[in-house]
Formats: C-alpha cells, structure tokens, sequence
C-alpha cells in the first residue's frame, strides 16, 4: 500500500465536480418528468389533490435549488482540477460546458414549472402573472439553448469536409427539446383561450439520462 498514483489522484481530484454534475442532470431529468405528468399528461390524482401538489412543488422546488447551488460549485472545481491537470483538458472541458448547460436549463424549467402552476391555480388561463411567467421563461431557454450548443460543438465540431459524427445527433436531442419548450410557451400565449393549449412540448427529455 501507498499513496495513490498519478493517474488514481486525478481521477479523485475530478471525482466531486463528476458527482455534482451527475446530480444535476438527475434532478433536472427527474423535474422535467414531474412537469410533463402534471401539465402535458395531466395528473389529475396530484393536481386536485392540494396537498399532494404541495409536495411535489416543494420536491421540485428544492431540486431546482440544488442545481443553482452545486453547479457552479462544480465548474469551480473543474476548473481548479484542470489547472492541475492541463493533460485532462479534452476529457473535462465538456464537464465544465455541460455542467453550465444543465444549470442554465435548470433556471428555465424553473421559470415554466412556476408559471404552470400559477396557470393551474388560474383555471388555466392567461392572466397578466401567468404570461408575464411565461414570457420570461423565453430568454432563459434562448440562454439553454445557447449553452448547450456550446458542449455538443466542442465534443462534436462541424468540420468543413468531414462526415458528422453521427453521435451528435444523440446529444442535439435534448438542444431540440429545449427549442420545442420555447415554441411551445410561445404557442400557449397565442392560443385562444378557448381552446386547450397542446402541452406536448413537456414531453420531450431535455438532459440525457
């Protein structure tokens, strides 16, 4: 026995920022099915239940502050890692811009999931508090959007004259599964409100599992 070697100590100098990543993208998976059973699927045992809807908000609620707090604490320590470690810089460079992708999509959920609850609470109509919710759930998936594409470029360019890997179509799901929750707040803002809203752009996974 001794002290870990090289490649061992690098591996748990990364092992934190791995951990804190990987919760991210499980609380954000696991929100985006909750918002997808309660308002595209409509989970009727839950929402009419004011108790058990109290839960789960107070359950999403709490994991979308997790992702505030542990992702940029995560990015930190990848950054500090690789200052250590410049070898690992193609390894843990996609960690950083995924990371920061899974935060930045998390803010946007965030933003949706409270403006559907308000537009539950409101018969499901479109009063000034919900499409004032919805209208700012815009930018912030513009800015998930923006930041995905930052990670699925650096692990997969676009080289003039190459084939495209087709692996990056794998990872451009969850990019056009945020685009279909834009246009989908954009399609409820215009829908009459006599008519139902289609809620299936909730369906789509927005992090790979």
């Amino acid at each position: 026995n001794g002290p870990p070697t090289e490649p061992a100590a690098r591996v748990l100098d990364f092992y934190p920022a791995m951990c804190l990543r990987l919760w991210c993208r499980d609380d954000v998976f696991y929100t985006a099915n909750i918002m997808d059973d309660l308002f595209d699927r409509n989970d009727t045992a839950i929402l009419n239940n004011p108790v058990a809807l109290g839960n789960e908000m107070a359950d999403v609620e709490d994991c979308y502050r997790n992702v505030q707090m542990i992702a940029p604490k995560g990015i930190e320590i990848y950054k500090a890692e690789l200052l250590a470690y410049p070898q690992l810089e193609s390894t843990h460079r996609k960690h950083v811009l995924e990371t920061a992708y899974l935060q930045a999509t998390a803010k946007a959920e965030q933003k949706l999931f409270d403006a559907l609850i308000n537009w539950q609470a409101d018969g499901r109509k479109l009063p000034t508090r919900v499409r004032t919710g919805l209208l700012d759930a815009i930018p912030l998936y513009d800015d998930a959007i923006k930041k995905h594409a930052a990670w699925v470029n650096l692990i997969y360019p676009l080289i003039p004259g190459r084939p495209v890997d087709p692996r990056r179509a794998d990872l451009n799901q969850y990019g056009d599964a945020l685009a279909q929750r834009r246009s989908g707040i954009e399609a409820m803002l215009s829908t009459d409100p006599s008519v139902k809203p289609d809620m299936s752009f909730l369906a789509a996974g927005v992090v790979e599992r």
